[in-house]
């Protein structure tokens, strides 16, 4: 595991910042992402480790619902009252 010195100062959370040195990957600035748009792509994913770990076979969209749409929505409101601070 790297040192927290190892990895870059970021703007966002001690929670990501904690995250990244756990899976000792680098910490980068936070990067807008549209979840609704993107996780669809991760179906095959899901599947796999459906398949690996022997789960029950839930599609990812059947277990999220609307999951996606409300981070979304959350995560913009709060980088909205971030940047009007």
């Amino acid at each position: 595991m790297a040192s927290a010195s190892t990895h870059r100062a970021s703007s966002s959370s001690p929670f990501a910042a904690a995250i990244a040195r756990h899976f000792d990957m680098p910490h980068g600035d936070p990067a807008p992402m549209n979840l609704t748009r993107e996780m669809p792509a991760f179906e095959p994913v899901w599947g796999r480790v459906v398949e690996r770990h022997r789960l029950r076979d839930p599609r990812l969209s059947d277990l999220v619902g609307s999951s996606w749409q409300f981070t979304d929505r959350a995560s913009h409101a709060a980088s909205k009252r971030r940047t009007t601070r």
